[in-house]
């Protein structure tokens, strides 16, 4: 099996995890975000995957 380079897929892909780095390359990638950027966003609105895309217009 080839390596996923976005990250590993969380095991709960509702909420977004900043504790695992696999998860954090993950979501960066399919959210076209730098980390400091995902990290501003679940300042915000939390860890809800649906309501950082939802602030981020996605």
């Amino acid at each position: 099996m080839p390596e996923n380079k976005a990250g590993a897929v969380p095991l709960d892909c509702s909420r977004v995890s900043l504790h695992d780095e696999r998860e954090v390359a993950y979501w960066t990638a399919r959210l076209q975000l730098d980390r400091t950027q995902l990290e501003s966003a679940i300042r915000v609105v939390g860890p809800d995957i649906a309501a950082v895309k939802a602030l981020l217009g996605q």
